[in-house]
């Protein structure tokens, strides 16, 4: 994401900067991988094979905090996002990505795609960043 002012500066991109929360994590095939301590919540040891029978595996859920989008939130414990590269994502043939190529991948402001630590499993993830 790029985020521009008025006048078309970009003000913001999206990168490692941002604050990345996981709320829901599924499906966990064996819930011992996964780490959930204080505000880490880590599956990134978790599994990502598929299977033919689901019906043992389980989910991890929290509740979202009501203010997480005010500017006074306290993100400061959550972990910082991590920046996956367009090939991991496989976005090179959406036109959602491929139309705005200028944008995305533009020299001078170059967002990344972020997420928390599981690409698959974390289902619900917040990203948060204060601007000044």
């Amino acid at each position: 994401m790029q985020l521009q002012d008025a006048n078309g500066q970009t003000i913001a991109i999206t990168d490692t900067d941002w604050r990345a929360q996981t709320f829901y994590i599924s499906p966990l095939q064996d819930r011992g991988c996964l780490v959930a301590e204080g505000q880490i919540r880590d599956s990134s040891d978790c599994s990502t094979a598929s299977a033919q029978d689901g019906s043992t595996f389980s989910a991890a859920y929290w509740d979202l905090p009501s203010n997480w989008m005010a500017s006074d939130f306290d993100d400061s414990a959550w972990p910082n996002a991590v920046a996956y590269t367009n090939d991991t994502v496989g976005v090179d043939n959406k036109p959602a990505y491929t139309n705005f190529t200028e944008l995305f991948d533009a020299e001078e402001a170059d967002a990344s795609f972020i997420w928390s630590s599981n690409l698959v499993l974390d289902n619900l993830v917040l990203l948060r960043k204060t601007l000044e």
